[in-house]
C-alpha cells in the first residue's frame, strides 16, 4: 500500500464524513464538468505523480507543456427511452478543439479487484508540517506511526487535523449514484482537449436518458490560466523559497510537499496552510463557498499571494521531495428552471450543471533550473543544482508515493 493511501485512510477514519445519497428514479439530470489546467511536474486530479520517463524527459530539457484536462459526468434518474442501450453526447463549442461531439459512454459493471498484496502492515513514520516561514512553528512536526494507524488506532495528533470546514459535497454523478450514467473521456471518445482549447461558448447535452441540457460559458468561466513557478531554491536561512506567477482566474492557492525522509521508512508532508489541519486532504476541486471559508481560516493562500517559504526544518527532513502548487477557481452553476427567488416556492429542476475549475503545477524541491525548462526555470539562468537533495535521492523518494 502506498504511503499516501495510508494517510488518506487514516484521515478518513478520523473524519465523520457524510454518505452520498443515490439519485432517485425520475429525479433531475445532474451534469458535472471538471476542468483542470496542468503544467510542470503536476499531479492530476487522480493524485498520480509524473512517471519516471516524464521526469527524465523534463530534466533533459524536454520542457514543461501545459495541458487542459476535461472530465464529463452525467447522471439521471431515468432509464433510456425507448428501452435499449443508453446513449448521450456533449456538443461543445468549436473552440474546445476536441471534436464536434463528445460521446458520454455508460461503463460496463466490473467486479471488485483487490490490488493490495498480502503481507505485513507497512511501518512508516510520517512527519507532518504546515505553514510558510523560515522556521516551523512550535509543536511541529506531528509524527504518525502507520503501523498503529492501519490497526485502527487513531492517534490524537491526527484527530487534531480533522477540522470541520463543512465543505460542500464533491461527489459527481457516478454509476452507483445514478439510475443511468455516462462519462467522457472513454474508450469511444479518444480525442483530447488541446492546450489552447477553450470552454467559452454554447454547450448542449442530449441523449435518450436525459432532458436536453443547454448552457453557455463566458470568458470568465474558461479554463484557469497555467501556474508558472518562478522561484524554487534553498535560501541562506536554509528554508526553500517557492515563488510563482498568479494564474488567471484562480481565487486561492495551496502549496504542498511530499517526500522521502532521511531516515529509513520515513515520509515527510507539508502544506502552506497557516492552521493545523489536514489541508493535504482537501478534494481536488472546491466550491466557491468553500474557497471563501478556507481563505478566511487561512487554510488557503489568497489570490494575490505569489510566494511561500518552505521552513528549514522541512527541507532538512527530506532526502528528496516534490512540491505541488494548486490554484482553485470559482464554480459555475446552472439549472432549469432556475431556482425561484422565493424560498417558499417548490423548486423541481429538470437538470442542473456544475462546472468546477483547478490549475496545478509542480517541481522537485530546490531544482530551480532544470535543463532550460521554460515553465519552471528562470529564462537565461543556469544556476548550479544544490547538493541536497541529490537527483538519485529525489527519484528514489518519489518512488515511494
Amino acid at each position: 500500500m502506498r504511503i499516501w493511501n495510508v494517510v488518506t485512510l487514516g484521515a478518513a477514519a478520523a473524519a465523520l464524513a457524510g454518505s452520498a445519497v443515490g439519485q432517485q428514479a425520475g429525479g433531475p439530470a445532474v451534469y458535472w464538468m471538471s476542468a483542470e489546467t496542468a503544467s510542470g511536474f503536476s499531479m492530476g486530479s487522480g493524485g498520480q505523480p509524473p512517471s519516471s520517463r516524464q521526469m527524465m524527459s523534463m530534466m533533459m530539457g524536454g520542457g514543461s507543456s501545459v495541458s487542459h484536462n476535461l472530465r464529463l459526468d452525467l447522471g439521471t434518474g431515468r432509464k433510456p427511452q425507448p428501452a435499449g442501450d443508453p446513449s448521450a453526447q456533449h456538443l461543445p463549442p468549436p473552440g474546445l478543439g476536441a471534436g464536434q461531439s463528445l460521446p458520454l459512454v455508460t461503463p460496463q459493471p466490473q467486479g471488485y479487484v483487490d490490488h493490495e498484496v498480502p503481507g505485513e502492515i507497512p511501518n512508516y513514520r510520517i512527519l507532518i508540517f504546515w505553514g510558510c516561514g523560515d522556521h516551523a512553528r512550535q509543536g511541529q512536526p506531528v509524527v504518525i506511526d502507520t503501523t498503529n494507524l492501519m490497526k485502527g488506532q487513531i492517534p490524537p495528533e491526527l484527530a487534531n487535523f480533522n477540522r470541520s470546514w463543512s465543505l460542500s459535497s464533491q461527489n459527481p454523478p457516478s454509476p452507483g449514484r445514478s439510475v443511468t450514467y455516462g462519462e467522457w473521456p472513454n474508450t469511444r471518445g479518444r480525442t483530447r482537449v488541446p492546450s489552447d482549447g477553450s470552454l467559452v461558448g454554447d454547450h448542449t447535452v442530449q441523449g435518450n436518458y436525459t432532458p436536453t441540457i443547454k448552457f453557455a460559458l463566458n470568458e470568465n468561466q474558461d479554463f484557469l490560466g497555467a501556474l508558472n513557478i518562478t522561484q524554487n531554491k534553498v535560501t541562506g536561512s536554509g528554508a526553500s523559497m517557492l515563488g510563482w506567477r498568479p494564474a488567471a482566474g484562480a481565487q486561492a492557492y495551496l502549496a504542498a510537499l511530499m517526500g522521502a525522509g532521511k531516515r529509513k521508512n520515513e515520509f515527510v508532508m507539508w502544506t502552506s496552510s497557516e492552521v493545523q489541519t489536514a489541508a493535504m486532504m482537501l478534494p481536488p476541486y472546491l466550491s466557491t463557498g468553500d474557497i471563501s471559508r478556507l481563505l478566511t481560516a487561512k487554510a488557503l493562500m489568497g489570490p494575490n499571494t505569489t510566494s511561500c517559504l518552505i521552513p528549514k526544518e522541512v527541507v532538512d527532513s527530506v532526502e528528496g521531495a516534490m512540491v505541488q502548487l494548486h490554484g482553485y477557481g470559482n464554480e459555475a452553476n446552472f439549472a432549469y428552471p432556475p431556482r425561484p427567488s422565493n424560498p417558499k416556492i417548490a423548486w423541481k429542476p429538470e437538470w442542473t450543471v456544475k462546472v468546477r475549475y483547478r490549475t496545478t503545477t509542480g517541481a522537485l524541491l530546490g531544482m530551480e533550473d532544470m535543463g532550460g525548462m521554460g515553465q519552471q526555470g528562470r529564462p537565461g539562468q543556469r544556476e548550479q543544482a544544490p547538493k541536497k537533495p541529490g537527483m538519485g535521492s529525489i527519484l528514489k523518494g518519489l518512488g515511494g508515493f
